[in-house]
């Protein structure tokens, strides 16, 4: 009886060390192919960030002559504001009234 029951014992260590290994290289072989998908991700999002800066940079646009403002544009004398513009206190909005 108690060789009998040692023989199962034994058995049993044997089949759970057995299915413990073939459980290490099934979770060995996911990880192996999760890190290839994900090495593919990041690849295709960094080609995909180089595309987008090399759009950014192939549309910046350069000035051209009509884009340069002319004598029309300078203020004269007259649109400068003067002492008159400025506020009074009266002017000015307060929260306490």
């Amino acid at each position: 009886m108690k060789e009998e029951l040692q023989e199962k014992t034994s058995s049993n260590a044997d089949q759970v060390h057995s299915k413990a290994e073939e459980a290490k290289e099934k979770v060995q072989d996911r990880l192996l192919g999760f890190k290839d998908k994900l090495n593919s991700v990041k690849e295709s999002g960094e080609q995909m960030q180089r595309s987008l800066q090399n759009n950014r940079s192939q549309s910046g646009r350069v000035k051209g002559v009509q884009d340069i403002k002319g004598v029309s544009h300078i203020k004269s004398s007259s649109s400068i504001k003067g002492s008159k513009d400025i506020k009074g206190l009266s002017n000015i909005k307060t929260y306490h009234s």
